[in-house]
């Protein structure tokens, strides 16, 4: 009895198991018909070939392929290539992302042990909606690139190569990740009373009077050393640090506070993680950017505030910039951590404009006077006691966004780093 039994409770787990594995798990994933593009569709043409790109939302690519792609830091990249030449093109991924992901290898990310039918649909649908080689002569391709998620802003660049030759084709995104951007800083700013000025001597002489430090909020203490001015109009600056991987941060709050933690625990990169406040003309920074590095404890971060300065009525920001080595806890933090940065804080900030250049969108660049100067003997020290030494200089980039060959830029000669070399 007892054999008869237990192989009928086999049975019955063998037959729930099969129905387990046979039934519908409600993958239903949406036409590519109903999909909105929330974050807008940009078109560049180029002779006789035109492209388009979009990228897809976070709930865009779920609905669409039918899984989370943002869980797993993928994001969905449509294009659109219409070819009207007698050749044949080929999008080369590699330039857009180098770490980009084949169809197999999602649908592998999202595979179950326990609906093999559904993991099949799931592939299916990968590979009829992603972008497929060649682009035919006379014809048009649309698909999907799948690469690395950025959640603020994004640049895509794409190259087509055919014959010898390769047509590239950049674009821009602002995504929504609720954060104040460049933009919104400006139309805040643009009603202020300002001062206009049209020489270069001049605005040398106005740079020197900015505050040198950042301070509390309640103008107490001196904070970091603001060694940092860039003049530029939002859409100049905002080329530059997306192609060098500059993103903004979320505000400080109890979650980002918490996701900063899990990254330091983990040793994982957070690019969006938060950046505490510090204040320059009574106000907190209106934003602040970093260049993630391998974990949350190495990043380069920098604020920036809009000054009242403009330069041949190009905006003027003023910023601090430093580098950050570890995480350490301290008392004078409301959360009970902060960042250790690095003492050489002139390090960082040439590090920053040798960056910049790499961008191919800086037009000029000089030093002026007007940062606190400090020695190892008797550095300076910024809101939670973590020191620093400096030659008191300032990094002046001006901006621009047309395309710029770093042996292109010029150095103006007004401060020459002493002892520091670019």
């Amino acid at each position: 009895m007892k054999a008869v039994r237990a192989r009928n409770y086999w049975c019955v787990f063998l037959a729930a198991l099969s129905l387990l594995l046979c039934s519908c798990t409600g993958y239903h994933p949406v036409p590519l018909e109903q999909v909105a593009f929330s974050n807008g569709i940009k078109t560049r043409g180029d002779g006789n070939v035109t492209v388009s790109v979009s990228i897809l939302t976070a709930k865009e690519s779920a609905d669409l392929f039918g899984v989370d792609l943002a869980d797993k830091n993928i994001q969905a990249v449509w294009i659109r290539v219409r070819n009207e030449t007698d050749k044949v093109f080929f999008v080369l991924k590699s330039a857009t992302d180098p770490d980009y992901f084949p169809s197999y290898e999602i649908a592998y990310m999202h595979r179950s042990i326990f609906h093999p039918f559904t993991n099949e649909k799931i592939l299916q649908r990968f590979r009829e909606l992603a972008f497929v080689n060649p682009v035919p002569a006379r014809k048009t391709v649309q698909g999907f690139l799948f690469v690395n998620r950025d959640e603020c802003q994004k640049q895509i660049e794409l190259e087509l190569a055919t014959y010898g030759t390769i047509r590239r084709f950049t674009f821009f995104f602002e995504l929504d990740m609720g954060t104040t951007t460049l933009f919104d800083i400006q139309q805040q700013h643009a009603c202020d009373k300002v001062l206009n000025i049209s020489h270069e001597a001049v605005l040398r002489k106005e740079l020197e009077k900015l505050p040198p430090v950042t301070t509390d909020r309640d103008a107490n203490g001196t904070g970091d050393p603001v060694n940092l001015i860039l003049i530029g109009r939002a859409e100049d600056l905002f080329p530059a640090f997306v192609t060098r991987q500059w993103h903004m941060t979320e505000k400080t709050a109890t979650s980002s506070v918490l996701k900063m933690m899990e990254s330091f625990i983990f040793g994982t990169t957070y690019r969006h993680s938060p950046i505490s406040p510090l204040y320059l003309f009574q106000r907190p920074q209106d934003i602040a950017l970093q260049k993630a590095r391998h974990t949350v404890n190495q990043r380069n971060h920098l604020r920036l505030w809009i000054t009242h300065l403009r330069y041949k009525d190009q905006p003027v920001w003023a910023g601090t910039i430093s580098r950050d080595v570890g995480i350490r806890f301290t008392l004078l933090s409301p959360f009970l951590v902060t960042h250790k940065i690095d003492p050489d804080v002139d390090e960082v900030r040439n590090s920053f404009g040798i960056d910049m250049l790499f961008s191919h969108h800086v037009e000029a660049m000089a030093f002026v006077k007007g940062a606190p100067s400090g020695n190892r003997e008797h550095p300076g020290h910024n809101l939670t006691e973590d020191i620093y030494f400096s030659d008191g200089l300032r990094l002046v980039v001006f901006f621009t966004r047309r395309m710029v060959p770093p042996y292109s830029t010029k150095f103006l000669k007004w401060e020459p780093p002493v002892g520091r070399h670019m």
